[in-house]
């Protein structure tokens, strides 16, 4: 049913059948429009409206100019959802208000031109970024998002489009798509990020208890904060020819390195140390006493090795042992001062000799002075009185004096 003339008054109208009514007058009637059943058409100011219970499809047969426009004069009872074609989809949008039946255009007003600067983020395992705002134009944006996720440990801020965060693992260079929009229409800007290996932080190096020779592996502990495990190298320094990651056993200086495998850290750090020489020492040697000689050497002989580590094989030699006293004088217990011990052997080198301390007595040396007979004449003056060594002998560079007398 169409009703082409004008529907005027105080009243309302309320479409019950299940048919279409179409109204193409200008209609001026004061009350509420309620559809119940089937359609409500209206047809005014180059707008065609369909209406159902809960529907209200507008067409527009030109395209509007901004502003608002009435497909009916008073209220339209319900709640509706609206749809709309003949717009210019891409410059205007439209609403609907069914308190008063108004149309209203409206020109779109997305976000433009969103941008970063800098384009380009850098970042660090573990280091936070300098926060990275956009700048953007157009309309209001209310939302941000980007695509695909950025790496761990950064995000964007979905109201205000900053990119912050801490990096947590490396990312190669990559480029993601921000986007700016609100209801309008939306904007978009690239993003490259880069997140970098961080330098591997400090390293706790913990020696083993003992760095003596014992034929044990001299095993160090490491431990630092952010990488996964920890590789320790450890090599040979002044001179010492060594590599490897197995612990070294024998006497010598030594660099241990730390590096890691986890690719979110780069660098190494490292250590010197040394492993001491074990002393030996030498148990059952003598020294053998003597008479003065006017000399400070002493026999030294014998003895055997103290301290060797079982399964080791070391020699004492003792060919070229000597001892000296600190001087040719007679006396008991004198310290005697021990050189010529050496060792030798597949294992010597992780060892050190400690000479043996001896004590040995000088004793006087015995010499028997006879005096050489006289013969005189009496009232002659006495003749010289003499003597000579009968027994023993001086050391060469010594003497004695002295003089006889006679008894009277």
């Amino acid at each position: 049913m169409v009703l082409a003339g004008n529907i005027s008054g105080g009243g309302g109208l309320t479409k019950s059948s299940n048919n279409t009514v179409t109204l193409s007058g200008q209609n001026s009637y004061s009350g509420a429009t309620a559809v119940v059943n089937g359609k409500l058409q209206v047809i005014t100011n180059n707008i065609f409206a369909t209406i159902t219970t809960n529907t209200v499809a507008i067409t527009f047969s030109n395209t509007p100019a901004v502003g608002g426009y009435r497909i009916l004069p008073g209220a339209l009872s319900g709640v509706y959802t609206a749809s709309f074609s003949g717009l210019d989809s891409s410059t205007q949008k439209a609403s609907f208000t069914a308190s008063d039946s108004t149309v209203t255009v409206a020109a779109l007003n997305p976000p433009a031109g969103l941008s970063y600067s800098p384009s380009a983020i850098i970042g660090t395992v573990g280091q936070s970024i300098s926060p990275l705002a956009p700048t953007v134009g157009g309309g209001t944006v209310t939302a941000y998002s980007v695509s695909p996720d950025l790496p761990s440990g950064l995000s964007i801020n979905p109201s205000t489009g900053t990119i912050s965060g801490t990096p947590s693992s490396v990312s190669s260079s990559a480029s993601y798509t921000v986007t700016a929009s609100n209801a309008d229409g939306s904007t978009t800007a690239s993003v490259s990020v880069t997140v970098n290996p961080a330098s591997l932080p400090t390293v706790s190096f913990t020696a083993p208890s003992n760095l003596t020779y014992d034929r044990t592996a001299k095993t160090y502990q490491a431990n630092a904060t952010g990488p996964s495990s920890l590789t320790l190298t450890y090599t040979g320094r002044n001179g010492l020819t060594y590599n490897s990651t197995n612990a070294p056993t024998n006497v010598g200086d030594y660099t241990v390195t730390a590096t890691t495998s986890d690719g979110n850290y780069t660098g190494s750090q490292a250590t010197n140390f040394s492993i001491a020489a074990k002393a030996l020492t030498i148990s059952g040697a003598t020294a053998t006493g003597r008479s003065y000689d006017g000399t400070t050497n002493v026999v030294v002989s014998g003895g055997s090795l103290v301290g060797v580590v079982s399964g080791d094989t070391v020699d004492l030699s003792s060919t070229s042992a000597a001892g000296t006293v600190s001087s040719p004088a007679v006396g008991s217990g004198k310290s005697v001062t021990v050189t010529g011990y050496f060792i030798s052997g597949a294992s010597a080198g992780n060892y050190s000799l400690t000479q043996p301390t001896l004590s040995a007595d000088i004793t006087a040396r015995s010499l028997t002075v006879t005096a050489e007979a006289k013969n005189k004449t009496a009232g002659a003056s006495d003749p010289a009185l003499t003597y000579q060594v009968t027994a023993g002998s001086l050391v060469s560079g010594d003497s004695f004096s002295g003089a006889l007398t006679r008894d009277s």
